[in-house]
């Protein structure tokens, strides 16, 4: 029993340094870092610092929260990745237990990986398609349902697109014109295009956006000791060279979602 927590805390880290699906660049690589007997893991990590450059948040995203938060969360995600299908109930029971105060809101933007999950662009749309028609609610219930039910891993059956639709109110007709149309395909490029400019490889990615200035070096010790304790590789985040900005990569637990909030919304 003495060696369960030590344990189940080297194997969270390798399961989620392995939530990161990377880019068409190339496939899912092992990272050195991830070997639980590399000791130095924390005590000489060093977290990158970068521009970690995004779009400015706008009335064309969808949003769950006061856009005005004290930590605006984006997102870049891929539907058909099953990390990111985990992500998404952190990010809603996240959203469910700190929008209300206005401490943090969530952003989703487009990031499929087409040469693993084909399907995820067409799906992407959809999306798109919903908040089109129905607005943000409409984007929302649909993303929500639609992690829901798909198997992950390119599984989703592309007749439950408009099954989807339909399931949570949308207008039939509409969403199919639409999603036949292509019409959306555009901004998901543009989602997709922000995300790499951004640094992101795989998914799920994420950039906390601060409303203000944050502590760099308050942001550098949670996240030494957290690398340290959950044998992530260093390479996972970075920190933006104006202390407003921090990425991660991979599908993290909500304890240290919590924690990062929690320094950066100080």
């Amino acid at each position: 029993m003495s060696h369960a927590v030590p344990i189940a805390i080297v194997m969270a880290g390798i399961l989620i340094a392995g939530a990161v699906y990377f880019s068409n660049k190339g496939n899912p690589t092992a990272n050195p870092n991830q070997n639980p007997e590399n000791t130095d893991i924390g005590q000489n990590a060093s977290v990158k610092t970068a521009e970690i450059a995004i779009n400015p948040v706008s009335q064309k995203d969808y949003i769950r929260g006061n856009p005005d938060a004290k930590v605006v969360i984006v997102e870049y995600s891929d539907t058909e990745c099953p990390f990111c299908k985990q992500f998404h109930g952190t990010m809603k029971n996240l959203t469910g237990k700190l929008a209300k105060d206005g401490t943090i809101a969530w952003v989703y933007r487009h990031f499929p990986i087409v040469k693993l999950h084909p399907k995820a662009p067409k799906e992407a749309e959809a999306l798109l398609c919903a908040g089109k028609i129905a607005g943000n609610s409409g984007f929302w219930d649909y993303a929500d349902r639609l992690y829901a039910i798909t198997p992950s891993n390119n599984g989703l059956d592309p007749a439950q697109l408009p099954a989807i639709a339909k399931d949570v109110g949308l207008d039939e007709t509409a969403f199919n014109a639409c999603l036949s149309s292509g019409e959306m395909a555009p901004t998901v490029d543009l989602d997709y295009q922000d995300g790499i400019r951004a640094g992101g490889t795989g998914t799920p990615f994420s950039v906390f956006v601060a409303s203000q200035p944050f502590d760099k070096k308050s942001v550098e010790e949670f996240l030494a000791k957290n690398i340290q304790q959950y044998r992530f590789p260093p390479d996972l985040f970075g920190i933006s060279n104006d202390s407003k900005r921090v990425s991660v990569s991979g599908s993290m637990p909500i304890e240290f979602m919590e924690g990062l909030i929690g320094v950066l919304a100080r």
